[in-house]
């Protein structure tokens, strides 16, 4: 496999600004004039024949996750008719605000306040100069200032009717920032209390809007349906109901979405047709249950109530998407064709260019050797597609990417961008396009992209960087592995490949990050297998640094989720890396006795005849080990042997009450039935009142020799 040509020096992406208006031009000779003209949308069910395209992987937008039209608000309340001091400048500054004189509405407002703080009134005029800031301008700043004057209204006039609302409304303006925790807890305030009242119906319909807007689909679902049970309000009714369904269809959880769509279009069709986002979170939960003829019902129904919506080109950009889906690849054209011409400079336009991208793509991936002759088929035929070619998919996607590139809608170009390169062969630009797009994790809310490229990412870099090892260039595995810069190790911490990569920085001598692999490794839930490589490979990188502590510390840590033969191994490396080191006696003994459970006895007898040969003080416990070993093996005049070495080296009692039964029972074998008698003698009085098990081996084994001995 060759490699040299993915190691070009790999910079991030510099997109040249590309108006969409240039691409307009661009494909003037593809888009065909005159064939997309302003009617209600229905042609679709004229003749026409079946598309040659297959379904593209597109996915469509996500469903709403709330309805977008404003949340019910009757404004700041004072009673009427107005016979509270401070009645007059009140008046006034009711009159100067219904003509949008802002500066005197709020100097007579300031003069309530000042003048009677004790009127009722006082508290209406601190709620409608909260509203003014926000009526002025809604800016970021607006809406700041009118939280600080709902705070000091709700904490100066406690028992006003405006401070209920003025938490709620406090709510709402952080919800128009993006606050969502602090939106939440404003909500939470009010409905902590416990009260009943629409104000508290208000808040709980506010903290459902604003959980959907947070993505919490479940939490959003109970405020729904809680509002639903106790509200008499038919406004609020219609608005929970609607939001429960959004609710439900964020949770993917399309079959109660749809029975609740529908009950509510029957019910409140007029409603829902104000909610045009979640007019097409309706249609969008056809789609994903396959009713891709209802769906496009719907998207017509919107679209020819009003053409000119700022929705109303995503809804020809969805029919055309539901026909691409059933492989009808010429109605879609024909759909992303009257956006272009219709819905110019619009997201549905970019969506549309993009879509068209997509479609040329596959056209030429199936058909390279004709691409010329697909153009001209293009330009003759107005019910076939447009093919854009390589060059012009290119710019479609970079000017998307750079025109869009706050919204999910730049990721997915940037996404497509990656798969151009990749049909185009240019797998290092391919790579460079992934990682960038990986690095707007968490940028854009319920944007899919990022983590789409991040698959893409690992699949093309691990394929290289297996091939490199497979083939021993540890180098271009390295500097491979180091491509997506300082996020790799995230990047491949959960598959096993980091293990192999920690081996290749190994033997080019980076110690410390064959290390720092090698934990990342052993940290992850790898495969058995995979952590047991990356167990052996930190302990040999230890050995190999003369690290016999930290060796031993990883055997002594990671030993005990191991199978036997694993530590076994580690056992041997470790003993031939430390030939010298005080531990070696203990490191030979684990070996030994491991060795006899697994069954090599041949293995263990050399194992405790190198533990001899240190001629270093021996345990009882060894001779003890050994002997069982042997005895097992059949070796029975080796084992009496080693069960007498622990009589000589001074063993705990218990250590010699062992030895004594165990030999006794070897010569019992071996028919040495006196010498048997006589080494467990002075076992019997000691095992009388002491360990149980022994002392049923102890008498079990003298009835033995009773009987056979004579």
């Amino acid at each position: 496999m060759e490699f040299a040509a993915y190691l070009l020096p790999v910079r991030p992406l510099q997109f040249h600004s590309v108006p969409l208006r240039v691409v307009s031009a661009l494909l003037c000779l593809i888009v065909i004039p005159g064939t997309a003209v302003a009617v209600p949308v229905g042609v679709h069910r004229e003749s026409g024949g079946q598309g040659q395209e297959s379904p593209l992987s597109a996915v469509s937008l996500p469903p709403a996750v709330v309805a977008d039209e404003p949340l019910p608000d009757g404004g700041p309340r004072f009673d009427q008719p107005i016979y509270a001091p401070g009645s007059l400048p009140f008046r006034e500054a009711l009159a100067a605000l219904e003509q949008r004189a802002y500066p005197a509405a709020v100097t007579a407002f300031q003069r309530v306040i000042e003048k009677f703080p004790q009127s009722p009134l006082a508290a209406a005029s601190e709620a409608f100069l909260a509203e003014i800031h926000v009526m002025k301008a809604l800016t970021p700043q607006s809406r700041a200032d009118a939280i600080g004057q709902y705070r000091h209204l709700a904490v100066s006039h406690p028992d006003s009717p405006n401070a209920l609302r003025a938490y709620w409304r406090m709510g709402d303006l952080y919800a128009g920032m993006g606050l969502y925790p602090e939106a939440q807890g404003a909500y939470a305030r009010l409905l902590a209390e416990g009260q009943a009242g629409r104000d508290v119906d208000r808040a709980l319909l506010g903290s459902g809007v604003n959980k959907l807007h947070w993505g919490k689909g479940e939490g959003a679902a109970a405020d729904f349906e809680a509002l639903r049970r106790r509200t008499h309000d038919e406004q609020l009714l219609r608005y929970a109901s609607i939001g429960l369904a959004d609710a439900l269809a964020l949770q993917q959880r399309y079959g109660e979405a749809k029975s609740l769509y529908e009950a509510e279009f029957r019910s409140w069709p007029e409603e829902l047709k104000r909610h045009p986002l979640s007019f097409l979170s309706f249609a969008h939960t056809y789609s994903a249950l396959g009713l891709e003829t209802d769906a496009r019902r719907l998207y017509e129904m919107f679209y020819n109530l009003d053409p000119t919506h700022r929705e109303s080109g995503v809804m020809l950009v969805r029919i055309g998407d539901s026909f691409l889906r059933e492989r009808h690849g010429d109605r879609a054209v024909l759909f992303y064709r009257h956006v272009l011409q219709l819905h110019a400079n619009t997201e549905a336009s970019d969506l549309a260019y993009l879509r068209l991208a997509q479609i040329s793509a596959e056209l030429l991936k199936r058909d390279r050797d004709h691409s010329l002759a697909l153009q001209v088929k293009g330009l003759m035929d107005a019910t076939s597609g447009p093919v854009l070619d390589e060059s012009q998919q290119e710019i479609v996607y970079r000017a998307i990417a750079i025109d869009r590139s706050e919204s999910a809608l730049g990721s997915e170009a940037l996404f497509r961008l990656g798969q151009h390169h990749e049909l185009m062969g240019n797998l290092t630009m391919a790579v460079t396009v992934y990682r960038d797009l990986r690095q707007r994790q968490g940028q854009i809310l319920d944007d899919q992209w990022p983590e789409k490229a991040t698959t893409r990412l690992k699949e093309i870099l691990g394929s290289w960087i297996i091939g490199a090892l497979q083939g021993r260039d540890d180098v271009t595995a390295v500097r491979l592995f180091r491509l997506p810069g300082e996020d790799a190790e995230r990047l491949f911490s959960d598959s096993g490949l980091i293990v192999g990569v920690a081996g290749a920085h190994q033997r080019l001598g980076l110690t410390p990050e064959a290390v720092r692999l090698y934990q990342v490794a052993l940290k992850q839930n790898l495969a058995e297998q995979t952590l047991e490589a990356a167990l052996l490979g930190l302990g040999q990188t230890y050995a190999e640094q003369g690290d016999a502590a930290a060796a031993r510390q990883v055997f002594q840590r990671y030993r005990l989720p191991f199978p036997l033969a694993s530590r076994l191994r580690f056992a041997r490396l470790w003993l031939r890396d430390f030939p010298r080191d005080p531990e070696q006696p203990q490191v030979m003994l684990s070996l030994a006795e491991g060795l006899v459970r697994t069954g090599e006895f041949e293995d263990a007898a050399r194992a405790y005849a190198d533990i001899e040969r240190t001629r270093l003080p021996i345990a009882a416990a060894t001779w003890l080990h050994h002997g069982d070993m042997l005895s097992k093996a059949g070796q029975l005049g080796e084992a009496a042997k080693r069960y007498q070495s622990v009589l000589w080296v001074k063993p705990s009692p218990e250590e010699e009450a062992w030895a004594r039964v165990r030999l006794a029972s070897v010569w019992r074998q071996m028919k040495r039935f006196t010498a048997a008698a006589a080494v467990l003698a002075p076992v019997r009085v000691r095992v009388r009142n002491g360990d149980p098990l022994l002392s049923r081996f102890a008498t079990a084994l003298e009835r033995d020799l009773d009987r056979e001995g004579g």
